[in-house]
């Protein structure tokens, strides 16, 4: 119900290094303060955090329009007669009726992780040493064409970029020097971000299963 920019910022005041309501709590209890969004390791998933308090209201309220529509009399009463537990139950009457739901949900939310940009651009500024590590599809256009300067022009015209006046070659000259240097801190982050990238996997195999589960359903008999 609330606007994005402002959730964006209630949450960067509540993990905020100095005077944030999370340290204050750590410290009061004898730990150190902790850069929660300042810290590459933790920034990321700070964000998604935020993130995800962001969905879980909307998507609650599907799932829990999807389990009304379940007709209890039919499918949970004669599953208590067959001698049906409530482990039994639920995984074959609850996911099987409720995949269609799921996977709506599945859906939306994947294609709102990919549209993320005001929660991120609202809580990491360009100066925070965080600011490579927190990069999303959208934040990546932002960043590439208006904080580097690459938008994409035709080779051959006249642009205003970076360089700060009209150029041609000198210009695409700076522009390639700089995009090397980016290319070569690129690699070399590669290697530290591996189980940040491992783990970005595993939740893509996951939504792929619940994404191909009503198949199944279609195809084979689970009661």
């Amino acid at each position: 119900m609330t606007m994005a920019a402002a959730v964006a910022m209630v949450w960067k005041w509540v993990f905020n290094e100095k005077m944030g309501i999370l340290n204050a709590v750590v410290t009061h209890f004898g730990g150190p303060r902790i850069g929660w969004l300042t810290n590459p390791k933790t920034a990321i998933f700070v964000v998604m955090l935020v993130g995800l308090w962001m969905s879980v209201g909307y998507n609650m309220i599907i799932l829990l329009a999807g389990m009304q529509g379940i007709n209890k009399k039919s499918y949970y009463e004669a599953a208590e007669i067959d001698g049906a537990g409530p482990l039994t139950q639920f995984f074959k009457i609850t996911v099987p009726l409720l995949t269609p739901t799921i996977f709506f949900v599945m859906i939306t939310s994947i294609i709102s992780g990919f549209q993320v940009f005001d929660v991120v651009y609202m809580m990491v500024l360009k100066s925070n040493p965080a600011y490579e590590s927190t990069q999303t599809v959208v934040m990546l256009f932002y960043r590439q064409a208006f904080d580097y300067g690459y938008k994409g022009i035709r080779r051959g015209y006249f642009h205003f970029d970076f360089c700060g006046h009209y150029a041609g070659d000198t210009c695409a000259v700076l522009r390639a020097e700089k995009m090397g240097k980016l290319l070569e801190r690129r690699k070399s982050n590669e290697s530290k971000f591996f189980p940040k990238k491992l783990f970005v996997h595993l939740i893509l195999v996951a939504g792929l299963a619940v994404t191909i589960f009503p198949f199944l359903l279609d195809g084979f008999d689970f009661f």
